[in-house]
């Protein structure tokens, strides 16, 4: 069986075909295997706890990770460029210039 996926924003008008999709995904029945098992509400509930402390502990992670804001002299054509393409692009830029050797001693 293939996975199909498709994307609904909110917001988004969905055409008569894809409410009857929708409708029609709705009332199919839940199959379960040997990898989705049928599980009780108790079995739910202890899941549903262990994914709270999965969640914290990824977002403790996240936040160790989590990249601090630093504040650098720059020309004037580097201000252009943040303007045309966007801050994240120029951070992007910096993250890859500091792991080239080459242009990293060229720098210095």
């Amino acid at each position: 069986m293939a996975i199909v996926r498709k994307w609904i924003y909110p917001g988004m008008k969905l055409t008569p075909e894809q409410i009857a999709e929708v409708r029609a995904l709705d009332e199919r029945p839940i199959v379960f295997d040997e990898e989705c098992p049928e599980r009780s509400y108790e079995e739910l509930m202890e899941l549903y706890e262990k994914s709270r402390e999965w969640r914290a502990a990824r977002e403790k992670k996240r936040q160790q990770m989590h990249r601090q804001p630093l504040s650098i002299m720059v020309s004037p054509a580097i201000i252009e460029a943040a303007k045309k393409y966007g801050e994240g692009a120029l951070s992007r830029l910096l993250d890859l210039a500091i792991r080239d050797e080459a242009l990293l001693k060229q720098c210095l």
